[in-house]
């Protein structure tokens, strides 16, 4: 069971509603979901879930942010009946977005630089 909306994505102040990923599309590329992961984990240590806690699938989503250039990971995890939730961004530089654009894990439109943009 997961509180997380993972077809049409969550809301998140500053940012709306970013475009839902598979997990799996995400946890290999640069370590970021074990370094996501990790930082959750501490969280909801302090929030008194136990040492072992095991974060799945099941308590994670991503949504991409193409025009922050940005991969949120949402994390959610009951702790004693209360949900809690973490997210943790990425912000990508021009360079891996080219890459990620090439590799097609990156619309092409948002990897252009805003300075080659004609204005």
């Amino acid at each position: 069971m997961t509180a997380l909306n993972k077809i049409d994505g969550e809301e998140l102040a500053g940012r709306g509603k970013g475009v839902v990923a598979p997990v799996e599309k995400w946890a290999d590329v640069c370590g970021m979901l074990e370094i996501a992961a990790q930082y959750a984990a501490d969280e909801f240590h302090k929030a008194g879930a136990p040492k072992d806690i095991k974060l799945t699938e099941d308590n994670v989503s991503v949504q991409e942010y193409h025009f922050f250039s940005e991969i949120v990971f949402i994390f959610w995890l009951p702790i004693k009946g209360v949900d809690h939730y973490y997210t943790y961004a990425f912000k990508l530089g021009p360079q891996i977005l080219a890459e990620l654009a090439v590799t097609g894990k990156w619309p092409a439109i948002f990897a252009i630089p805003d300075d080659a943009m004609v204005h």
